[in-house]
């Protein structure tokens, strides 16, 4: 999958940057995990029962502080990662994709309008960044997921199965409507480019529009190609949000399957206030995660357009240059200059007396004739 293999390519680019990325991310998750069992701690010592571990009220409350102080400074490192990881992958995708525009010949750089190819620049490559932090956290929450499980299951597993069916509906829903999004969503971006195109063509012959006597004519297109574009884009964020409401609903149907299923056993005596409040702790969690895979799925297959749309962007350039490897220097100091490269000599000083412009327009011996 085409998709797939750009992914994989960009994670490689800085790999120990992705990991540490989702290493702290996967530990805030986890550490959610901490907090839950301590909920169970408080409310099973409240209820009378006695800690295995000799735990007294108040050790408690200093455990759980602890955890919450933990679990801010993970939340700081790993949005530090996620922003730092974020921005070398769209610089990355932003400047491949100016390299190969410039490696195309002059008479063919561009397949459409400049202003095509800026919302390109601009919105796709936000599309390709968005999907690789969203890996980030669907691969923390599988793995807040898989522990929260097994923690369920040791407790009731009936109550926990209950999990799992949202979450296959879920799935199943997601995979059956991906031909439409991925169909809604390249309608949306190619009617945008439409008008991005439009727009920009527009300014750049101002004058000879004005000359024709043709503005109202232009203005009328233009709105005439919004108003497609309205169209597509409404038809694309209504399938997305409809969808998004149907997962983050499906989730809400988890949480109360599961606090009716564990009403009987609280009855009986074998579900303890403790647990129930670790199940209530871990199924916000769980239901967060059901709704985000199906998101997750969907960014996928928008991700798929706009790899498609770099793609013809880049027409006739090999089909792993999108994800090339290639330094990029971001401290803010000037790079280096390479064997080969030249500085671009400065314009000379204007001496007293000489009329401005006088000393650009006369070169001297020193200075390589320069043509406007």
């Amino acid at each position: 999958m085409r998709t797939l293999r750009v992914v994989v390519r960009l994670i490689g680019y800085r790999p120990g940057l992705y990991v540490g990325d989702i290493a702290a991310w996967i530990a805030i998750l986890l550490l959610e995990l901490g907090i839950g069992y301590v909920a169970k701690l408080f409310f099973d010592l409240l209820a009378g029962e006695a800690s295995a571990a000799g735990f007294t009220i108040w050790t408690v409350i200093a455990l759980g502080v602890g955890l919450g102080l933990v679990r801010i400074v993970s939340i700081a490192t790993g949005a530090w990662l996620d922003i730092r990881h974020r921005f070398t992958m769209s610089a990355l995708l932003r400047h491949n994709l100016l390299s190969g525009v410039l490696r195309q010949p002059g008479a063919k750089a561009l397949p459409g309008t400049s202003g095509e190819a800026l919302n390109t620049f601009r919105d796709d490559v936000n599309v390709v960044e968005n999907l690789l932090s969203w890996m980030v956290d669907q691969t923390a929450f599988f793995a807040y997921a898989i522990v929260a499980l097994v923690i369920m299951l040791r407790i009731d597993s009936k109550i926990t199965l209950l999990t799992v069916l949202p979450l296959l509906v879920v799935i199943v829903a997601a995979r059956a409507v991906g031909k439409h999004i991925r169909r809604f969503r390249e309608a949306s971006r190619q009617a945008t480019e439409r008008v991005t195109g439009a727009i920009g063509e527009a300014m750049e012959g101002v004058q000879t529009v004005q000359l024709a006597g043709a503005e109202d004519h232009v203005v009328g297109h233009i709105g005439e190609l919004n108003k497609a574009r309205l169209h597509a884009t409404v038809r694309d964020r209504l399938l997305t949000q409809s969808f998004d409401s149907f997962f983050w609903n499906a989730a809400t149907l988890c949480t109360g399957l599961i606090l009716l299923a564990a009403a009987g056993s609280l009855r009986s005596g074998s579900f303890s206030v403790g647990d129930f409040a670790l199940f209530v702790t871990y199924v916000g969690v769980l239901s967060e995660f059901v709704a985000v895979t199906g998101d997750f799925m969907i960014q996928f297959k928008q991700a798929g357009v706009s790899i498609d749309r770099m793609d013809a962007l880049m027409e006739g350039l090999n089909a792993e240059s999108l994800a090339s490897h290639v330094p990029l220097t971001f401290s803010g100091r000037e790079t280096s200059m390479t064997e080969g490269d030249s500085m671009p000599a400065a314009p000379p000083s204007r001496p007293a007396g000489v009329p401005r412009g006088a000393a650009a327009s006369a070169p001297s011996s020193s200075q390589p004739l320069r043509l406007r």
